[in-house]
């Protein structure tokens, strides 16, 4: 039998009608879809949803099963999550894609000493390296102003 849960941490924001799916479709040749039971789906269909703490879902979000939102991590209105998000992501769009950081590595790490314990922190290194490889994907992708010759938050540094 396959289950799956929602876990969404008491600090995130879930906006009104945010869609959750932590199961998939299954398929019986002659059965209708409807009547094919948890315990006939195969196991690894169905799988959680997280949604971090303080991660903020804009209305008619949905959520795909197996989806992870990050901590402090914003999903746009209508947005829909195939993949999962890092922690303190901006993403939007179908399918949604990251568009940017609501901090910068060095702030997210700040933003972390002063509301978690150390056990539950995110080294800088881990940051600094997703914030980094998300920014040159963009740029390689289209041409934003963070990628001609605009400052981006790691050019200040």
């Amino acid at each position: 039998m396959s289950i799956a849960i929602l876990t969404a941490m008491p600090l995130s924001l879930l906006q009104r009608r945010a869609l959750l799916w932590t199961g998939n479709h299954h398929h019986i040749v002659g059965r209708l879809s409807h009547t094919i039971t948890d315990a006939e789906k195969p196991d690894g269909l169905d799988q959680d949803v997280v949604v971090g703490d303080d991660a903020s879902l804009g209305a008619h979000v949905t959520l795909l099963a197996g989806v992870h939102i990050g901590r402090g991590a914003i999903i746009g209105s209508g947005a829909i999550v195939t993949k999962s998000i890092p922690p303190y992501a901006v993403a939007a769009g179908v399918p949604a894609k990251v568009v940017g950081f609501k901090f910068t590595p060095e702030e997210m790490v700040r933003h972390e000493e002063k509301l978690y314990p150390a056990n539950q922190r995110t080294d800088a290194v881990v940051y600094r390296q997703r914030y980094e490889e998300l920014m040159q994907n963009k740029c390689r992708k289209d041409a934003t102003p963070a990628c001609n010759g605009v400052d981006t938050p790691l050019d200040k540094e």
